[in-house]
């Protein structure tokens, strides 16, 4: 009988100890495991912001803000597309042609605005942005009793650039060939802790 009381306690003391050896065995991991260590996903996330600023006649006169969040690729992997758009349908009137119960119009919708696509890839020498931008906006036109085409300036820049995490790069800068107007583009992009 002492005999299955002595196995019985013994069952019951590895039983019960179980648990505490196995949280012992992982504290004693994450002991091992450098403080201040991210999972690998956390550490491809960026913060990525395009500037971008218009300056007439020498002057700044707009500044625009676009933030996005992007997953950066290592090694071959260019990392996930990150996408921004914003911005409105313009309707185009495209023929109006005379019917016996009424003029019929088409229209065709433009969209204007901002569009931007990016790619983030870590490299040895800081980041690589692929960037494909496209700002759309409607030209200012004379207001006339009868509805006219309006113009559309489109804006497009598409670069590969290198940047050091946390620092300003210039994406490019490019002259409007309507107007003596010029726009820059900035992006900076910060690791999410």
């Amino acid at each position: 009988m002492q005999s299955q009381l002595t196995r019985l306690l013994f069952l019951c003391f590895i039983l019960l100890g179980w648990p505490f050896s196995s949280s012992a065995v992982r504290a004693q991991e994450a002991k091992e495991k450098p403080s201040g260590e991210a999972p690998v996903a956390a550490s491809l996330v960026y913060r990525v912001e395009y500037v971008v600023r218009e300056i007439e006649k020498g002057k700044p006169s707009n500044t625009r803000s676009y933030v996005l969040m992007a997953r950066a690729g290592r090694g071959s992997s260019p990392g996930d597309r990150a996408s921004f758009r914003v911005g409105s349908r313009v309707p185009i009137l495209m023929a109006s042609t005379p019917k016996p119960e009424g003029a019929s119009t088409q229209v065709q919708y433009e969209d204007v605005g901002m569009n931007i696509d990016c790619w983030v890839k870590e490299v040895d020498q800081g980041l690589s942005m692929h960037t494909n931008l496209e700002m759309k906006s409607v030209a200012g036109s004379e207001v006339s009793s009868t509805p006219s085409t309006p113009v559309i300036r489109r804006f497009h820049i598409e670069d590969d650039t290198l940047v050091i995490p946390g620092k300003p790069g210039i994406v490019g800068s490019i002259d409007d060939v309507t107007a003596d107007r010029r726009y820059e583009v900035e992006v900076t992009a910060t690791k999410v802790k």
